[in-house]
């Protein structure tokens, strides 16, 4: 097949190209996206993780018994008479604001991966704007590479008639059907690309391989009438760096309070010499071993770069 048939197959709109709306586009753009839908999905997690952060800690049931095998030696009485031992029960009470600061921890961190997935369908939105574009320019560089291309064959071709017919110099006539040839390559180069671009467009939008896939103008600016959105006061990606921010800050205020020792009531029944009594006891945590100051001051360098992030984002 010639090469210049072959080249207006590629950038001619055959029956089945798909014709999009750009706002359904769009919407097929986000529907593809695997990126969006892995978003979402850990924006749904770090909502789930929320009930996680504010969860109490467990209580801790503790059964002994002792003398088993032993009882009449110790006690003096056979059997479950002349055994000792203990039941407690053991729960936590938190001191400097551990859970506050984790449930704000992960209230901000659930903000920022909600605004992270907001910010993925938007930048494949612009992706797919980018694609349409870039597709209908390419055809149309193409398109323009051909005709440009089929003009000079036919120049070069009457050059060379009148060559032959002795009215103009041959090395004219030679110099057309070079320029003619540099031509057909570069319309070559041009098709390659534009079919490339139609492909990357098929495949934002979904499309079947090998489809041609039109799009409608795309409108510049709002909808007529569309009125501002209301409370928006900072860009998303400013949004996010600003929950990012939070999350660091609670997580440094998270890294002082285990610093602070937590108590761990402790309630039961003690069973000795064949007498029962109530058991009340309390533990506390001695912090020696936890390098507690030195998970304070990562939390405060992270916290600080944060908003050091933050800031360079707003400005």
């Amino acid at each position: 097949m010639p090469f210049h048939l072959l080249l207006l197959l590629i950038t001619a709109s055959p029956a089945d190209t798909l014709r999009l709306p750009a706002a359904e586009l769009l919407r097929r753009a986000v529907a593809q996206g695997d990126a969006v839908r892995a978003a979402r999905r850990r924006a749904d997690a770090a909502e789930k993780l929320i009930g996680r952060a504010g969860a109490w800690r467990n209580p801790l049931l503790t059964v002994t018994a002792e003398n088993l095998g032993a009882q009449r030696q110790v006690t003096g009485r056979d059997g479950l008479a002349g055994t000792e031992g203990q039941a407690t029960l053991e729960w936590y009470l938190t001191l400097g604001g551990d859970r506050g600061a984790a449930l704000r921890e992960a209230r901000a961190l659930a903000d920022a991966a909600r605004l992270g997935a907001d910010l993925t369908e938007a930048d494949l939105r612009e992706a797919a704007v980018a694609a349409a574009a870039l597709a209908e320019r390419d055809a149309a560089v193409a398109r323009h590479a051909t005709e440009e291309a089929d003009a000079l064959d036919r120049f070069a071709e009457a050059m060379s008639r009148r060559a032959l017919e002795g009215r103009n110099a041959g090395g004219e006539a030679a110099r057309a059907r070079l320029e003619a040839a540099t031509a057909r390559s570069g319309a070559g180069r041009r098709a390659a690309l534009a079919a490339r671009s139609e492909a990357e467009l098929a495949r934002l939008v979904g499309a079947a391989p090998g489809q041609p896939v039109q799009v409608e103008p795309l409108a510049c600016g709002p909808a007529e009438g569309a009125a501002p959105a209301a409370g928006v006061t900072a860009s998303p990606d400013v949004a996010r760096a600003d929950a990012l921010a939070r999350a660091a800050g609670a997580a440094r205020d998270r890294a002082r309070a285990a610093q602070v020792p937590d108590l761990r009531p402790i309630t039961g029944f003690r069973r000795t010499a064949g007498f029962s009594g109530l058991l009340l006891g309390l533990a506390l945590e001695v912090p020696l071993l936890q390098a507690g100051g030195a998970a304070k001051a990562a939390a405060t360098a992270e916290a600080e770069a944060a908003a050091a992030d933050r800031a360079a984002l707003a400005r």
